[in-house]
């Protein structure tokens, strides 16, 4: 056999294994925000409210209550026959300021399906953060039965307060949610 066909058979076997090494790599396990490996995809619109004085100069912690509608669901897993997500009721504890960073965001609460049943579910936060009361946050959500149970989700949102902060109790969401 001459070097050249054996240079070649090299540089093949070598493609090949090169090849079935980035196929086997791990894929990341957290939900993607951009939705393209959801199942279900909605959008949403809602209103939090933050208890007692609301939301104020220093970050303290507060209490706070969230009601969410879906509409416009697709995806995969989106049928005529399977109930989709119709509303989402949320409450927890948050350590917030008007300005900076929340951190300490927990929550418990119930997503209601189109059948009429619900599914139990908490949620964390990540990324969020505020100017003068309102801003951007994505919150990871595990659904802990019913439909869905033991997938992860994510409610990806902005909130608009209404009215100033520091005081304001009450903010207006609208975002996107994805079931994984």
């Amino acid at each position: 056999m001459s070097l050249s066909y054996r240079s070649t058979g090299a540089a093949i076997l070598a493609g090949a294994v090169l090849g079935a090494c980035i196929l086997a790599a791990p894929s990341s396990a957290s939900p993607d925000p951009d939705g393209d490996k959801a199942r279900i995809i909605c959008k949403e619109s809602g209103q939090v409210t933050w208890l007692n004085v609301g939301i104020g100069e220093k970050a303290l912690p507060v209490g706070w209550q969230a009601t969410i509608l879906f509409s416009g669901c697709s995806g995969p897993d989106i049928s005529l026959t399977e109930p989709k997500p119709v509303s989402m009721a949320i409450a927890g504890t948050e350590k917030v300021a008007c300005d900076g960073p929340v951190e300490e965001h927990k929550g418990t609460g119930a997503i209601t399906w189109s059948d009429g049943t619900t599914s139990k579910i908490s949620q964390t936060s990540e990324g969020q953060t505020k100017t003068d009361g309102s801003g951007p946050g994505d919150f990871p959500i595990k659904i802990e039965s019913g439909h869905f149970k033991g997938h992860e989700a994510v409610d990806s949102n902005d909130v608009t307060v209404e009215g100033t902060c520091p005081g304001v109790t009450a903010g207006v969401l609208t975002g996107k949610f994805y079931i994984f």
